[in-house]
C-alpha cells in the first residue's frame, strides 16, 4: 500500500513540479527530502528500473540548476556508501542526457525573480565551472570519465557553442527581448575577449560564418537598438580576428551602451584597478622656480617647457581680452539664393554646383509657402524631383531640408501632392528609403493640416535666446529692474475678460481620405522589388504606424467611422506578426481607432469579436517579449473597458 500510494503521489506531483511557480519555490525542498531517503528501507526495496521510474527522473526534469546543486551538495557530504554511488550516477545521467545545456539556455531566456539573485547566479556559475574539481576531490581516482576534465569542458564546450547557435538565430532575435540580447551580446565579448591569439586561427572560419549570420539577422530588425547592437558586435569580432579581408565598418551614432559594449573588448588589468578614479586623485601642489627666480605655486602638473626671454611681453598682450563670438556668422556664399520657385526648382533639376543646390535646397520651404499659386502649378513635378533628390554633396541637414521642402507641396497643394505620393509608393523601381520617406511626409503633413493656422497678427510666444550686453552677466538689466517695480507699485482693479482663441477650421478632415485609403490598396500584392508581408517588414511596421496616425488626427471627421472600420480588417491579420516593430504599430492603431471612432459605432463593429479581442490584448500584455507591446496593450485594454462601461448599462464581465 505504501509503495502503491507513494508512486500514485510522486506521479502526479511531477508534472506539477515542472511548472513555474511550484518548481522555484518547492522544487529544491522535494529533491533534498528526496536524497534523505536513500539510506531508507524503501528505497532499498525498489529496483534498478523502478528506481529510476521514481526516483531519478526527478532529477532530471525541472529547473536543472537547482538539481545540479542538490546533487553536488549531496555527494560532498555523503559518505562512502551507496547512496554516494547513486548520485553520482544520477549525475552522469544528469550530463548525458544535456541538462547542462538546459541549464544555460533558461539562465538566457529565464525572467524568474529567483534569476535576480546575484549569489545565486554566483553559486551556479562556480558550481557548473569547478565540476570536475569537486567530483576529484570527493571521489579521488575513482571519479566516472564523464566527470573529469577534459570530457568534461569538451562537454561544456559543445553546449556553449549549441547555445550561442540557438539564441543568434534570426526567429530567436525576434522573439527575445532586447535586455536578454544585450546580456548575450556582452557573454560573447567577454568570452571573446579572453580567447587566447593562439586559439582564433583555428576556429577563424567558424567565428566568420557565426558572426555574419548574427549581424544579418541584426541589421534585419526594425529596432534601432538591435540593429546597433548587432554593427557594434560585428565590429569587435572582425577586430579580434584580425583578418584585413573581414574588417567590419558601420556607421552608427555611438550612445552609453555601444560604449560599454566596446570597453568589454579591453579588460582592466590589475594595476588599472588599484588606481583611484581621476576625479578623486589629489594632485599636491608643487613649487617651481620661474626664469625670473620667483617662486611660483602650481597645482598642474610640472611640464619640461620653459618660459622664454619674451615671457613678460607676452604677459602683456592681448590675449586676456575676451574673444568675439562667431558662431552664429553665416558663411558668405557665392551664390545667391534662388526668389523664384521655378528657378529653384530648375536648379535642383539641372545643377551641378554644389552651392547652388544646397541654398536652392534651403530656399525651398520659405518659397513654396509664400507663392501658393505658383506652386500649385508645379507641385507634383517638384514633388517628383525631390522624391528622387540625392545626396551627391553631402550636404547638412539634407534629409531635413528635402522632407521640409516636400511638406510644403502637400500642405499648399494637397490633393494632387497626396495622390502622387501615395500612388508612387507601391509602385516598381523605389528603394525602401524612399518609401520610408513618403509615409514621414504624409505624416508630418497630415499632423500640419489638423493643427490651427497661426494668425499673423498674434506675435509669437517663444523665447528668443539674446546675448546680454552688460559685462556682469549676474546683475539685472536697468530696464528690467524699472518694469519690476512699476509693477509692484500698480494697483489693479481688474484685468478685464480674456480674448478666447478663434476657432478655425480643421484643414485635415476634409482630406483626411485622400491620405489613408490609398495605402491600403495594394498592400497585399508581393512586387519584384517590394514584398510589403514577406522580408520588408520594417516598411510594414512604419506604414502601420503612419496609418494609426492619420486615424487618430482623423477624430471627430465624417470619415473617421470609415477609417476606423478599414484599419481594424488590415491590422486583424496582423497581430500575430513575428517583427515586433510590426506589432507595435498594430497595437498603436488599435489605440488610434478606440480614441477616434464614436463609441457606440466601434462597439457595433466589435460586437462579434469583442471576447476574441480582449483575450488578444490580455495575451499580449502578459506574454509579449518587447515592453513597448505590453503598454500598449494595456492602453488598448483600458480605453476598451471604459468605452463599454461608458456605454454599456451593466458593467463589463470579466472573461
Amino acid at each position: 500500500m505504501l509503495y502503491s500510494h507513494s508512486r500514485v503521489t510522486w506521479r502526479t506531483a511531477l508534472p506539477r513540479l515542472r511548472t513555474g511557480a511550484s518548481s522555484s519555490a518547492h522544487y529544491t525542498h522535494v529533491l533534498q527530502a528526496l536524497t534523505s531517503t536513500l539510506k531508507s528501507d524503501w528505497f532499498s526495496s525498489l529496483g534498478e528500473e523502478k528506481r529510476r521510474e521514481l526516483w531519478d527522473v526527478f532529477f532530471l526534469r525541472g529547473p536543472p540548476d537547482q538539481a545540479l546543486l542538490v546533487l553536488l551538495d549531496s555527494i560532498s557530504s555523503q559518505s562512502e556508501s551507496s547512496a554516494l554511488e547513486r548520485c553520482v550516477s544520477v549525475l552522469e545521467e544528469f550530463l548525458h542526457v544535456g541538462r547542462v545545456g538546459v541549464l544555460l539556455w533558461s539562465r538566457c531566456l529565464d525572467t524568474d525573480s529567483r534569476c535576480d539573485s546575484a549569489h545565486l547566479r554566483e553559486v551556479v556559475l562556480t558550481r557548473v565551472a569547478s565540476l570536475p574539481a569537486l567530483a576529484a576531490n570527493r571521489l579521488g581516482t575513482r571519479a566516472p570519465s564523464a566527470l573529469t576534465e577534459e570530457q568534461y569542458y569538451t562537454h561544456l564546450t559543445l553546449h556553449l557553442i549549441h547555445t550561442l547557435e540557438r539564441i543568434c538565430s534570426a526567429l530567436r532575435v525576434r522573439h527575445t527581448t532586447v535586455e536578454q540580447q544585450l546580456y548575450v551580446s556582452k557573454s560573447l565579448l567577454l568570452c571573446l575577449c579572453l580567447l587566447h591569439h593562439d586559439e582564433i586561427p583555428e576556429i577563424r572560419e567558424d567565428l566568420l560564418q557565426c558572426m555574419l549570420g548574427g549581424v544579418q539577422c541584426r541589421l534585419d530588425s526594425g529596432v534601432e537598438r538591435v540593429r546597433r547592437m548587432g554593427m557594434v558586435v560585428g565590429e569587435c569580432i572582425s577586430r579580434r580576428l584580425d583578418t584585413s579581408t573581414s574588417q567590419l565598418k558601420f556607421q552608427y551614432k555611438a550612445d552609453e551602451e555601444s560604449r560599454e559594449l566596446q570597453s568589454l573588448m579591453e579588460p582592466q588589468s590589475e594595476e588599472d584597478e588599484e588606481l583611484p578614479p581621476a576625479e578623486t586623485t589629489h594632485i599636491p601642489q608643487t613649487k617651481c622656480e620661474s626664469s625670473s627666480g620667483q617662486m611660483v605655486t602650481s597645482q598642474h602638473p610640472v611640464t619640461n617647457q620653459t618660459s622664454g626671454p619674451g615671457s613678460d611681453s607676452e604677459l602683456d598682450s592681448d590675449d586676456d581680452l575676451t574673444p568675439y563670438d562667431m558662431s552664429a556668422d553665416q558663411v558668405k556664399r557665392k551664390v545667391t539664393a534662388p526668389r523664384y520657385v521655378r528657378d529653384c526648382l530648375e536648379a535642383l533639376m539641372t545643377s551641378d554646383d554644389p552651392e547652388r543646390v544646397e541654398s536652392s535646397l534651403q530656399a525651398a520651404d520659405g518659397l513654396l509657402r509664400r507663392n501658393i499659386s505658383t506652386t500649385r502649378e508645379v507641385s507634383v513635378q517638384f514633388s517628383k524631383v525631390l522624391l528622387h533628390l540625392e545626396d551627391r554633396y553631402n550636404i547638412t541637414g539634407f534629409y531635413t531640408l528635402r522632407q521640409n521642402a516636400m511638406v510644403s507641396l502637400v500642405v499648399t497643394d494637397t490633393q494632387p501632392v497626396v495622390k502622387y505620393l501615395t500612388t508612387e509608393f507601391y509602385s516598381l523601381n523605389y528603394s525602401l528609403r524612399q518609401r520610408l520617406d513618403i509615409l514621414e511626409v504624409l505624416a508630418a503633413s497630415a499632423q500640419e493640416l489638423s493643427e490651427p493656422i497661426t494668425q499673423k497678427g498674434v506675435p509669437s510666444q517663444s523665447v528668443t535666446k539674446v546675448t546680454p550686453l552688460d559685462r556682469c552677466g549676474e546683475l539685472e538689466h536697468w530696464r528690467d529692474i524699472v518694469d519690476k517695480r512699476i509693477q509692484s507699485k500698480t494697483r489693479r482693479i481688474s484685468k478685464g475678460v480674456s480674448q478666447p482663441h478663434k476657432s478655425t477650421p480643421n484643414r485635415y478632415s476634409p482630406v483626411a481620405g485622400y491620405f489613408f485609403f490609398p495605402l491600403l490598396r495594394n498592400y497585399d500584392r508581393p512586387q519584384v522589388t517590394f514584398d510589403l508581408l514577406g522580408s520588408d517588414h520594417l516598411v510594414l511596421g512604419r506604414l502601420v504606424h503612419t496609418l494609426g496616425l492619420l486615424m487618430h488626427l482623423a477624430i471627430n471627421a465624417p470619415v473617421a467611422t470609415q477609417m476606423g472600420k478599414a484599419l481594424l480588417d488590415f491590422v486583424w491579420v496582423l497581430r500575430f506578426h513575428a517583427d515586433q516593430m510590426v506589432r507595435r504599430g498594430v497595437l498603436f492603431s488599435v489605440c488610434a481607432v478606440l480614441l477616434s471612432m464614436p463609441s457606440e459605432i466601434l462597439l457595433l463593429e466589435l460586437s462579434d469579436d469583442l471576447v476574441e479581442t480582449r483575450s488578444w490584448l490580455v495575451d499580449v500584455a502578459e506574454t509579449d517579449t518587447d515592453a513597448d507591446c505590453r503598454s500598449l496593450a494595456v492602453q488598448c485594454l483600458l480605453l476598451l473597458e471604459k468605452s463599454l462601461k461608458t456605454h454599456l448599462q451593466n458593467p463589463m464581465l470579466k472573461t
